[in-house]
Parts: structure tokens; sequence; C-alpha cells
């Protein structure tokens, strides 16, 4: 279990106490709110081209033939590099870093948007809606926890 401060919304949903909204109800968190900590909730979903859809409650390792790193779930991608892309969690927020990987890497910042590539090596805040494509086909959205 992994502790994080936040707050609770108006309708008691355990959020992150700098936005201006809740992340589940999109209730308005007032200014002086009382921060303590809980156990992280799940941040939503990556949500998989093939129809996987895998909680985010931890970190991913995501290739072909990811390596197996303590803590960290490995997600096979046929299409992907064999050690493709890391997503983990940072206190609330979502990062992707773009392993080193030939095959490229792009993102989308919307649903509906043009992708734009990603350099070996960047690292990424993931917001809901975004979505990753890996080797040209291969595409992962982050459905939040208030989609």
């Amino acid at each position: 279990m992994f502790l994080i401060e936040g707050v609770s919304c108006p309708k008691g949903h355990f959020t992150d106490g700098n936005r201006l909204s809740c992340m589940v109800c999109g209730a308005q968190l007032g200014p002086h709110l009382t921060r303590y900590q809980a156990a992280r909730p799940k941040l939503g979903d990556l949500v998989f081209d093939d129809g996987r859809e895998l909680p985010l409650d931890g970190s991913y390792l995501i290739g072909a033939a990811p390596p197996s790193h303590l803590g960290t779930r490995t997600v096979s991608l046929a299409d992907a590099g064999d050690n493709h892309l890391s997503i983990r969690l940072d206190g609330w927020t979502v990062c992707v870093h773009n392993l080193d990987t030939t095959s490229g890497t792009e993102i989308s910042y919307a649903e509906g948007d043009e992708f734009h590539g990603l350099p070996p090596g960047a690292v990424v805040d993931l917001h809901p809606g975004m979505t990753l494509r890996l080797a040209g086909r291969a595409t992962i959205t982050y459905r939040g926890r208030d989609s």
C-alpha cells in the first residue's frame, strides 16, 4: 500500500488537493480542506486497442519482451519494441518514460488530435484522454478516474 497526501471532496472522495475539483465527481474543492495521508486510489486505467484494460494503481513496463523489475508489472505488446516504455505513478501524476526504443513512440494530447513524435528518453506527464502509439500501430489511452 502506498500512502499519498490528499483531501476529501464534499462527497467524501479522496482526491488530489492541488486540483480545483474532485477527480471522481467534479465537485469543487474549497481552499481550506484538511490534508491527510491515505492509500493512493487507482488513478484510472490504461486502455489498449486490443481491448485490454489495466488499472493505474502501480507501475508498468511495456514492450515485446520487457524485463522483470521488482515492484513493476510487465505488459507484453507484440507491436512494440522489446523494452518500449514505462508508465509509473509519482504522487497523483501518471508519467510515461519513452525508453530508448528504435521503433518509435508518438503521443496525442487529446482525443481526435494528431500524433506527435516522442523522442527516446523523453518523460511526459499523462493526463486523461491522452493516447500513446507504439511502433506506429498499437495504442494505449489513459482513461482517468473522472472519465
